[in-house]
This record gives C-alpha cells, structure tokens and sequence, in this order.
C-alpha cells in the first residue's frame, strides 16, 4: 500500500509539474507572440499597399474589445484565438472574424467569477482581485500562494502590462520573473483562456503603440451582466 500511495503521490505531482509548463509556454508564448510577432507582421518588410481610407485604428480595437466582452459576458462562449492573422477588414469597412477553432464555452458560475474579476480590476480592488482569484471556479494556485505575485499575475495577464504592475521589466522579462518567483501549480482552463483573449487583443493595440486596459472595456460589461442577472447592486 505505501509502495501504490507514494507512486501514486509521485504521479500527481509530475502531472502538477507538467500542467504548470505546459500553462507558463501558452501564456507567454501568447505574450510573446502578440506583442513581439503583432509588431513584426506590421512593421516587417511588406509591400506597401495604398488604402483609399483612414482607417481608425482607436475605434476598430475598440470594436475587437466590445466584441469580445459581449461575447464572454453576455454568451458566456467566446473565441480564444483572436490574434491578426483571424481579423480580417472588408472591402466595406467591416471586420470579419474567423477561424473560431478556439471556442470556449464558460459554465455560469465561471462567467460570474470573470465578470467580478474584471469589475474589480477595472476598480483596482486588490483585495477582491485575489479574492476572486483563489476561489472556486478561479482556483489559481502558485507554488507558495505569495499574494503579491498572484496579484500581478492576474493584472498582467487579464488587464494590463502597465509599469506599476512589471516594474518596468519588458514583458518577456516579467514573466520569467514571475515564474521564477512563484510559478502557477494549478488555475481552471477557461479562466486561462479568458486571460489568453485578452493577452492577444492587448497585443495587438500596443502593435501600433497603443496602450490599453482590458478592465476599461470588459469592466462596464461585466458590471451590467452582474446587474441584469441580480447577482451585485445596480
């Protein structure tokens, strides 16, 4: 018995291990790739092509936000992969979304933990931030549950990549710093996914140099999804 108990223990362990890499290559790859990879696919040496319009960019990302926001709040399934390559702009000034081959589907209750999540992002509310977090359905756990990294984590890969949050480390430097201080052990798929759709779209703003706070878009919606559904105070 102790001999089944400690390999059983020891395979738990490995699978926890495995999970936690797996999880820290597919954010940063995400961060790597939409801020590094975005930047290069519009600045790289493409032939110029002369558009007959202004294009807003401001109003087009803000569009991708509201989009999504709906999307994760209102229908609780949203697409995880909105990275350039899936933003087409039509002949008519439209956007067409495609490839939704990453579709997530949130259960209520994990809507609701997003929802108050990016409520109390959008307020700064640390202490309902971690909260949120560290609960059920959230359930992120890093490997000595240090609240200011966990803090950072979330700020960082669901909101913003803001100096008072990297401590003006570049982005690819901030997150081997979090991991080398207190990697993620465990946190629910989807709430992963979430945090991926915001990594990417963000990514994409600061392409063009243009810096934003996902809570600023999501945040007003999630708040009126709460309202709507009575589960907060109008």
């Amino acid at each position: 018995k102790e001999g089944r108990s400690s390999a059983g223990s020891s395979s738990a362990g490995v699978r926890a291990v495995q999970w936690a890499l797996r999880t820290r290559d597919f954010l940063l790859n995400s961060v790597v790739m939409s801020y590094n990879l975005t930047g290069g696919l519009v600045m790289g040496r493409l032939p110029y092509i002369e558009s007959q319009r202004v294009l807003n960019l401001g109003s087009l990302l803000e569009l991708l936000l509201q989009v999504h926001a709906d999307e994760i709040f209102c229908h609780g399934l949203f697409n995880g992969d909105p990275h350039p390559g899936n933003i087409l702009l039509m002949d008519d000034g439209r956007l067409g979304l495609i490839d939704y081959g990453q579709v997530k589907e949130l259960s209520f209750l994990e809507r609701v933990s997003v929802a108050k999540l990016y409520v109390a992002l959008k307020k700064n509310d640390r202490k309902a931030i971690l909260n949120i977090a560290t609960s059920e359905p959230f359930n992120c756990k890093t490997r000595d549950m240090n609240e200011d990294i966990i803090y950072r984590y979330v700020c960082f890969y669901n909101d913003r990549d803001s100096p008072d949050v990297t401590m003006g480390m570049n982005v690819h430097q901030f997150g081997e710093y979090l991991d080398a201080t207190d990697p993620i052990v465990s946190m629910n798929d989807n709430m992963i996914m979430v945090a991926r759709t915001s990594i990417l779209l963000r990514g994409m703003a600061n392409a063009f140099d243009i810096k934003i706070r996902a809570s600023e878009y999501w945040g007003p919606v999630a708040e009126k999804w709460l309202v709507s559904n009575k589960l907060v105070d109008a």
